[in-house]
């Protein structure tokens, strides 16, 4: 799981920052829109 901290081109892409457990950063990266799902109830 990661956190959205940056939007590009109108949803094209974003920059996610994944955590471990503990909270600390593991990495940052790129991805395109279509590697990205939402997470909620019934996800």
């Amino acid at each position: 799981m990661g956190t959205v901290v940056h939007v590009y081109s109108d949803g094209a892409a974003y920059e996610v920052e994944f955590f471990t457990p503990a909270g600390d950063t593991w990495a940052v990266v790129t991805i395109e829109a279509s590697d990205v799902r939402p997470v909620g109830p019934g996800t």
